[in-house]
């Protein structure tokens, strides 16, 4: 083990030249290069044709992801590491991961550290507590007759996700692409009032802060939604309802949300949910551990109280008359404890996947297990031929900082190297 410890020290030491640019493909860019004429029967077809014909590695003639080009990268990392052949420093980079091995993730055998294309967000999904799934593909094939419409971006402005600047949301922004073939999904209630986003928050966001007036826009009410669907988005379980019955309950299951989303499960005290002027009675009694009753003392006013101020301003939390607290709702509501609760999300509350553009499966170095990277976005597909787009990404992302594999930062700096297996091109060894 020392000793193969050594040769891999001393191979990554070796100096680098640099490339000239000449298309000679044996400068910096070369093909792996014999360094014992005597090994020359170890080494199979395929390698020695690369050898041959002097193609690097990374340009590999097998498909990209076949058992052969997989044979291909652990053969020659095999001989690399030994010191029989030299590579090139993009293919180096390849040697370096773990690509042409297995890991198991979700008990199940998957590529490592080989970039691919989502498949049409097929694991984005809502789940509610009970393990009750709905996918986006089961919404759009529930409102595929809903006709899209230019949604005013201003009506947006008070329900939509902003992520308090966080840098990888930030970028998901930046890459994402608005128009009329993917249009965001927005639930409204049966009168058409908005409610919240369901899905498209991060093109929302892109068209306010590119000024757009305008975003394609699907209106969804929870009439056009099967009844699986309402019970896991909007926690409604009787379909026999009227319209009114069916809006009661809906903003009940709203505002039973909000609650969840600031006080948890546990809350000590009992509420109800009154449909006019959208507003929540806690009741004055609350319950010990034991199952005791005791009566809501001013230290749990204020604590309430505060905590709507703190975390939904504008929601108006009260004192009334009869002991209790009177919460007045409105239709932004919902979303402020959205935002507030986003890294943590409550039991009860409807879970949403977010998957991007491609992914990949990476071992961490750390705990030795699978972990699945979504990184990139349809987006990128336009910008990955120019130049000035490319060195803008890299430099914005600080493209040659980013070494770490279990990251999408890592990914989205390297996709112009993966092009050609994720289908955007012939591959360029270059950062953004």
């Amino acid at each position: 083990m020392t000793r193969l410890r050594t040769l891999i020290k001393e191979a990554l030491s070796q100096p680098k030249k640099k490339d000239c640019n000449c298309g000679c493909n044996d400068c910096g860019g070369k093909a792996p290069i014999l360094t014992e004429g005597k090994v020359k029967h170890l080494i199979s077809e395929g390698l020695q044709y690369h050898i041959d014909k002097k193609i690097q590695l990374h340009e590999s003639v097998y498909r990209i992801g076949s058992e052969k080009h997989f044979e291909l990268i652990r053969e020659a990392r095999a001989l690399w590491v030994r010191g029989i052949i030299n590579v090139s420093e993009d293919d180096q980079a390849i040697l370096e991961t773990n690509l042409g091995n297995f890991g198991m993730y979700e008990g199940e055998a998957v590529p490592l550290d080989m970039p691919m294309v989502n498949e049409g967000g097929a694991d984005t999904a809502w789940e509610d507590e009970k393990g009750n799934k709905v996918t986006l593909q089961d919404i759009l094939d529930m409102t595929k007759n809903v006709p899209q419409k230019d949604y005013s971006t201003e009506k947006l402005a008070k329900v939509v996700l902003n992520w308090d600047d966080n840098p990888e949301e930030v970028e998901r922004i930046e890459q994402v692409e608005v128009s009329k073939q993917y249009p965001i999904l927005i639930m409204v209630d049966e009168a058409g009032k908005i409610q919240w986003i369901l899905d498209g928050n991060h093109r929302a966001q892109k068209a306010l802060r590119s000024k757009a007036k305008t975003i394609p826009a699907k209106l969804i009410k929870p009439s056009m939604l099967n009844a699986k669907a309402k019970k896991v988005l909007l926690g409604v379980v009787d379909e026999s309802l009227n319209e009114d019955e069916a809006a009661f309950e809906y903003n009940k299951a709203r505002a039973g949300r909000i609650m969840k989303d600031l006080f948890g499960s546990d809350f000590e005290f009992d509420y109800t949910y009154k449909l006019e002027g959208d507003r929540i009675i806690i009741h004055p009694e609350g319950y010990n551990p034991d199952g005791t009753l005791f009566d809501m003392k001013d230290v749990h006013k204020e604590k309430i109280i505060r905590t709507f101020r703190d975390k939904m301003p504008r929601a108006q939390a009260q004192p009334n008359m009869g002991g209790g607290i009177t919460v007045n709702l409105n239709r932004s509501s919902l979303n402020e404890a959205k935002k507030k609760k986003k890294k943590d999300p409550p039991i009860g509350k409807p879970k949403r996947g977010g998957p991007k553009a491609y992914y990949v499966y990476v071992r961490d170095p750390k705990t030795k297990k699978i972990k699945k990277v979504t990184f990139g976005s349809g987006g990128l597909k336009a910008k990955i031929r120019n130049k000035k787009a490319r060195n803008a990404f890299a430099a914005r992302h600080r493209c040659k900082t980013a070494n770490d594999r279990t990251t999408a930062r890592y990914w989205s700096c390297r996709l112009p190297r993966y092009a050609k297996q994720l289908g955007l091109g012939s591959n360029m060894n270059t950062f953004w």
